[in-house]
């Protein structure tokens, strides 16, 4: 009769599941692929699950957009070293434009396809707050990889 309970209640339960454990090596084979083990508070049904739990779980996304950022970051920090020649040579046009009495500067750059070039100069303009448009200007037909592209930069 203490079955028939057990069914009954299980059938009628509001699920609330807590972790029991992780599940590794070969028992996740004889599993049948779940990762980890799950049980009811209320009623004591047992759940599995394909992935495995850990506490960051509820955070993951956050915690790999974070990852991803501060990877990208230092890869745009590393570019600016390598390119800091040609930013500092644009930065001197800029500012021979504004001695003019201009507030745009026509620049021409020149990126690899290899290469992030385009979206790390991009990238360096929105950090200096520059406005910019930029559109294709030449593709060499000799070497496809690069392209030149002129930017139109404003500032305020």
């Amino acid at each position: 009769m203490s079955w028939l309970r057990k069914f009954i209640l299980s059938l009628c339960c509001k699920h609330e599941y807590i972790f029991v454990r992780n599940i590794y090596g070969d028992e996740i084979n004889q599993c049948g692929g779940y990762r980890s083990q799950w049980q009811c508070m209320k009623c004591g049904k047992y759940m599995y699950s394909k992935a495995l739990y850990s506490k960051c779980n509820k955070n993951l996304k956050e915690t790999l957009n974070n990852f991803y950022n501060e990877y990208y970051e230092n890869k745009h920090i590393d570019w600016t070293k390598e390119h800091e020649e040609v930013l500092y040579n644009i930065t001197n046009k800029l500012i021979d434009a504004a001695a003019n009495g201009l507030n745009y500067a026509d620049i021409l750059f020149v990126a690899y396809t290899k290469t992030n070039d385009i979206i790390h100069f991009k990238r360096w303009l929105t950090d200096n707050k520059l406005d910019y448009s930029c559109e294709l200007y030449n593709q060499s037909e000799e070497y496809d990889e690069i392209n030149q592209y002129m930017f139109k930069i404003r500032w305020n």
